[in-house]
Formats: C-alpha cells, sequence, structure tokens
C-alpha cells in the first residue's frame, strides 16, 4: 500500500510513527490477531507463514522497504499470516488512529488507499470494506 503513496507521503507516514527494534525468532504478527496495524520493515528479514489445516506453512520472505499487516488493518480484519523475525529487525508500526490521520490530514491519500483495496478484495467485499472506511 505504502509504495501507491507519492514518495515523499511515504516519508511522512514513516516519520510519525513509532519504530520497535525486534530480536531474532519474535513474532511481529499472528495470524487470526485483530488486524490492529501495519508494519514496514526498516531492517533485517522477516519470514511470512500461514497455518493451514494444522500445517505451518511458508509463504515468503520480506526485507527492507516491505510493508505487511496493511490488508488487515484497512478491512479490520485478523491477520491471515504470521510474521516472524529471521535476524535482528527495526520496524515501524502504523496504527489504525495513525493511518486515520494521515488520511484526514491528505484526502488525496484516502482514495489511493481505496483504490489498493479495490485491487486484492473480492467484489462482494469491495463496498463493504471501502463504505466501512467512510
Amino acid at each position: 500500500m505504502l509504495s501507491q503513496l507519492p514518495r515523499g507521503k511515504q516519508a511522512e507516514l514513516l516519520a510519525m510513527v513509532d519504530k520497535q527494534q525486534l530480536q531474532r525468532n519474535e513474532i511481529v504478527m499472528l495470524q487470526g490477531n485483530p488486524g490492529k496495524s501495519m508494519f514496514v520493515i526498516r531492517k533485517g528479514q522477516v519470514q511470512i507463514s500461514r497455518n493451514e489445516r494444522g500445517k505451518e506453512r511458508v509463504v515468503g520472505i520480506l526485507g527492507p522497504g516491505d510493508s505487511l499487516g496493511e490488508l488487515a488493518l484497512l478491512t479490520e480484519k485478523p491477520y491471515s499470516e504470521t510474521a516472524l523475525t529471521l535476524e535482528q529487525c527495526e520496524i515501524s508500526v502504523i496504527s489504525r488512529e495513525q493511518l486515520d490521520e494521515f488520511q484526514t490530514k491528505y484526502r488525496n491519500v484516502r482514495s489511493t488507499i481505496d483504490a489498493y483495496l479495490e485491487g486484492w478484495l473480492q467484489p462482494n467485499e469491495r463496498t463493504t470494506a471501502i463504505s466501512k472506511r467512510r
């Protein structure tokens, strides 16, 4: 989602949020927990996995500049994956309140985020998720 924002707006949003220093093997987000924040990896690597029928399946490795948890945050649904640090990491944490404040300040950001949601959601989910956010 952040990659859809103008470069200056990305930097401004990241400057107003908290950064966390995490050690190796720390959980960033847990599948099934409420999606109250999204995360941006500043340093380090994070493994993304999904529990499917009782088995953990690794679906990817993310690194600096990558974001995670944004869909859960934007749709107000639980995280669909678990994120685990593979090494020491620095991660920016963007809460729902911070994102809402940023969208209020910059109205055009809301349309950018809505367009991002349009690309990810099934047609029947789009209207509900976008109207919830207004």
